[in-house]
């Protein structure tokens, strides 16, 4: 859950064993391997997160994978924005 953040547990140690990886970060590839390549049917992904922009490629590769991408969390108002919903002051990424 952490592995994207430059936290001492998994950035330092990476840092000094870029070779090694734990069985949690190795169960979590095989699931994501296992997702992307042959994914059940039908197959729905929720995204969450407050910048569209960090997602935009993630997005784009599901575009020809998933049955349904389901957006929430902060980055929905970005997209209901674009859709020319009014979204107040609510987060939002230009």
């Amino acid at each position: 859950g952490v592995v994207h953040r430059k936290q001492a547990s998994v950035y330092d140690v990476a840092q000094r064993l870029p070779h090694a990886a734990g069985g949690l970060v190795l169960s979590e590839v095989e699931v994501l391997r296992r997702l992307t390549e042959n994914p059940d049917r039908p197959y729905a992904v929720v995204l969450g997160g407050a910048k569209v922009s960090d997602k935009l490629g993630v997005i784009a590769n599901l575009l020809g994978t998933a049955d349904r991408i389901l957006v929430g969390g902060g980055m929905v108002f970005t997209f209901l924005r674009a859709q020319g919903h009014e979204v107040g002051t609510s987060l939002l990424e230009a």
